[in-house]
């Protein structure tokens, strides 16, 4: 999608930047942040986009509950095309050292769980990786291997068996 702004370069420049803040607002979910506490701890690391949603949960109940639970305020910022960065969403972690470390603890079990239930597969053809839930590639029409237990060899950040 393309937006096209015109007028003064003042107002193109305000437009660009309302826009910015829209989409910043728009593709960010903060839980348990305190805006007047000074944090002890903070830790960011990068999750896969395809995983968010098992750590969100349905109305962002899950991450509301690794919250509430370690006492450690969350923001996730998902990636955009803009920033480079579209198959990835930021996670800051911020709050008491403790809460910190069985926050990222409560996270990284959930991705562990993820990953666990998706058996990727390559296409050869492609040499792209399809998810699990697709029986044929849309691109180049390779069916998903058959009868094998593991098919991830091979994919970025996923280890055989």
């Amino acid at each position: 999608d393309t937006i096209s702004i015109v007028g003064r370069p003042a107002a193109i420049l305000k437009g660009k930047k309302l826009i910015c803040a829209r989409l910043n607002e728009a593709l960010t979910v903060e839980v348990g942040l305190d805006a007047w506490s000074v944090p002890e701890a903070e830790h960011e690391f990068f999750v896969d986009q395809r995983f968010i949603g098992s750590i969100l949960g349905k109305g962002h109940a899950v991450i509301r509950q690794i919250s509430e639970k370690t006492g450690c305020g969350v923001s996730l910022r998902q990636g955009t095309l803009v920033l480079g960065n579209q198959d990835k969403t930021l996670i800051r972690l911020i709050g008491s050292r403790e809460s910190v470390d069985k926050a990222h603890q409560l996270i990284t079990t959930r991705l562990d769980e993820a990953r666990g239930s998706v058996e990727d597969w390559l296409r050869p053809q492609c040499s792209e990786c399809q998810s699990a839930r697709i029986p044929q590639c849309r691109v180049c029409g390779t069916v998903k291997p058959m009868g094998t237990s593991d098919t991830t060899s091979g994919v970025p950040g996923r280890e055989s068996g």
